[in-house]
């Protein structure tokens, strides 16, 4: 069995990325007198609120294989394993705020 795209899917992904391009242009446009550096590109120039930053991590952390792992390790180990996780949620978040 051969996968091959069509072209009304190739023509859907090249309208999205050049979507997706346009509009990411169109955000970073920035005054020319502003310079940047690297507080503008991992700190958002320090503007964003510590929630967002921590519903950021947490949102990072969670992927296809942390789901599955866990699954798999709760399957295995018992329920114990989801304590881990847990804890890290409310471990990190009120530390994101000093940040």
């Amino acid at each position: 069995m051969t996968l091959t795209l069509a072209p009304l899917d190739i023509g859907v992904f090249l309208a999205y990325v050049l979507a997706l391009l346009a509009i990411a242009l169109w955000i970073s446009r920035d005054e020319k007198s502003h310079e940047r550096n690297t507080k503008d590109y991992f700190l958002a120039s320090k503007s964003l609120p510590w929630w967002a930053i921590g519903a950021s991590l947490i949102a990072a952390n969670i992927s296809a294989e942390q789901i599955i792992g866990m699954s798999g390790s709760g399957f295995a180990l018992g329920l114990g394993i989801a304590s881990y996780a847990v804890s890290y949620t409310h471990l990190t978040l009120p530390t994101k705020r000093i940040v």
